[in-house]
């Protein structure tokens, strides 16, 4: 019985390290999804739209617009504030390797 006892409490504890583990590698899969969400955000922002001194004024009403349709349709995360935090972002890390080898 006692046996029984031992094996079932091995069998739950290496369950339960599966369980963690899987729960850790989908975490960490959904922040560097996120990263590199945020780090194309920007990099689109820069490259197509704020491009040139003749488009800052567009650029800082497209940012307002983007805001506004972007946290209606999906939360905060897209506030005026954190689009500019991702256009910083992609020009602190303006090629994508750098972003990567952050995130490994």
């Amino acid at each position: 019985m006692e046996r029984n006892l031992t094996q079932y409490h091995t069998v739950i504890t290496e369950i339960k390290s599966i369980i963690s583990t899987g729960q850790e590698a989908a975490y960490n899969a959904s922040n560097k999804a996120m990263l590199f969400t945020y780090w194309n955000i920007g990099k689109r922002i820069v490259e197509q739209e704020l491009s040139g001194s003749d488009r800052a004024e567009y650029g800082s009403n497209l940012i307002s617009v983007l805001a506004e349709e972007l946290t209606k349709e999906f939360g905060k995360n897209y506030s005026k504030r954190n689009l500019h935090y991702y256009i910083k972002f992609y020009q602190y890390f303006p090629e994508e390797q750098i972003v990567n080898a952050c995130v490994h």
